[in-house]
């Protein structure tokens, strides 16, 4: 009886393990399923050992497989994802060429123009006696200068455009200075003011003419930015000048640098001006002209008195002086 019972356990138990066998074989299934894919069946959806599972794949793959990690998505996509959650890369530059150096000193520009000490050309002169009876000049003229956009800025918004006056002359007309390009004609000009400026451009080559509309000599004493254009110093009334005959006009083409040459007139940068490179950068955008009359011959304003004379300066009768009491 007792071996019967044993008998009947043992078989009970078999019945129970080969029920139990199908079940542990369905759970295990996709662990070792081919390629470890990261989806598990439908029935085994909620399951955390088949997420685990999936999930080491994809961390790890060591049969030589190229893993599937999802890389960053270029910055449009991720506009189209998260609203810009991604920030694009900066790019970064390894050439050698590239790389960062102490900051240089930035080469100076100043607005505006200034006249610079040009190629040399041919240009011959002589000398002549010439005394003069005062050391202080008849009549002073100047022409100021500068390019387009700095004659419009001086002209502020009232401007009326350029001309072609590009001259200034006494009131009487007896002495007349402009500023001609290379070729002898008149350039742009505009009054400013009482200032009568020139327009040019930079690189553009000038000339100052000087007219004298009297019978008598003068002497003219012409500087450029502050300088003398014979000897390219300091401007000064007591240096010598050139002689203009009666009725003629003389053409000044350069800074003097023989009685054979002189360099011409140009105008340039500010910072490559002839006055600017000497040091002597104050006076930069101005001509002027200083005319002194011979000795013995009439000053611009005995000149002046006698050509505006009136052949009758009173034109109605006036009313006689006071009558004198006699004793």
């Amino acid at each position: 009886m007792h071996s019967a019972s044993l008998l009947r356990l043992f078989a009970s138990l078999c019945l129970l393990v080969l029920i139990a066998l199908p079940g542990c074989a369905k759970s295990n299934g996709p662990a070792h399923a081919p390629g470890g894919g990261g989806s598990s069946p439908a029935g085994d959806r909620a399951a955390p050992e088949s997420q685990s599972v999936a999930r080491l794949g994809t961390e790890a793959d060591f049969s030589g497989r190229r893993s599937r990690r999802s890389s960053p998505p270029a910055p449009a996509e991720a506009e189209a994802h998260d609203g810009g959650g991604y920030e694009p890369a900066p790019n970064y530059d390894y050439d050698d060429s590239a790389v960062a150096t102490a900051p240089q000193q930035e080469q100076r520009h100043d607005p505006g123009l200034g006249t610079s000490y040009g190629e040399h050309h041919f240009s011959q002169v002589t000398t002549a006696p010439f005394v003069r009876d005062s050391n202080q000049p008849d009549v002073l003229l100047s022409l100021w200068y500068n390019d387009q956009a700095g004659v419009r800025q001086a002209q502020g918004a009232y401007g009326n455009g350029f001309d072609q006056l590009s001259q200034s002359s006494t009131s009487d007309g007896v002495f007349v200075v402009s500023v001609v390009d290379e070729y002898g004609y008149g350039m742009s000009g505009a009054l400013v003011g009482n200032k009568r400026y020139v327009v040019g451009q930079p690189g553009q080559r000038y000339k100052l003419r000087v007219q004298n509309n009297s019978p008598y000599r003068y002497e003219v004493v012409a500087s450029v930015d502050g300088l003398d254009v014979i000897d390219g110093e300091s401007a000064s009334f007591v240096k010598r000048g050139y002689i203009i005959d009666p009725w003629s006009s003389i053409t000044v083409d350069g800074w003097r640098t023989s009685q054979e040459s002189i360099a011409a007139f140009r105008f340039s940068a500010m910072e490559e001006s002839y006055a600017d490179r000497k040091g002597q950068g104050r006076n930069i955008g101005v001509v002027g002209f200083a005319f002194f009359h011979e000795r013995g011959g009439p000053s611009w304003q005995e000149l002046q008195r006698r050509d505006n004379a009136d052949p009758f300066p009173s034109r109605f009768s006036q009313p006689p002086p006071p009558r004198r009491w006699r004793r």
